[in-house]
């Protein structure tokens, strides 16, 4: 598609470390790689995740930052 920005899923898992286990909670962090195109380039965005979840009320909380972007 020309002309257009898109988003392909995460694909890949860089790193999963799991921070807190209290009970049914837990605390998970994740670095993944977004891939995105725009016009004929293409990039990997790194990100980083941290994901609360609980397990007793089935509820997950996410929290997304940007590491850094390499040209």
């Amino acid at each position: 598609m020309i002309g257009s920005v898109g988003f392909s899923p995460m694909k890949e898992n860089k790193s999963r470390k799991v921070l807190k286990k209290n009970g049914p909670r837990q605390t998970t962090e994740m670095e993944k790689d977004l891939y995105w195109n725009f016009l004929f380039i293409s990039r990997a965005i790194p990100i980083h995740l941290v994901i609360d979840e609980n397990h007793k009320n089935l509820t997950v909380k996410v929290f997304v930052y940007l590491l850094k972007i390499n040209w």
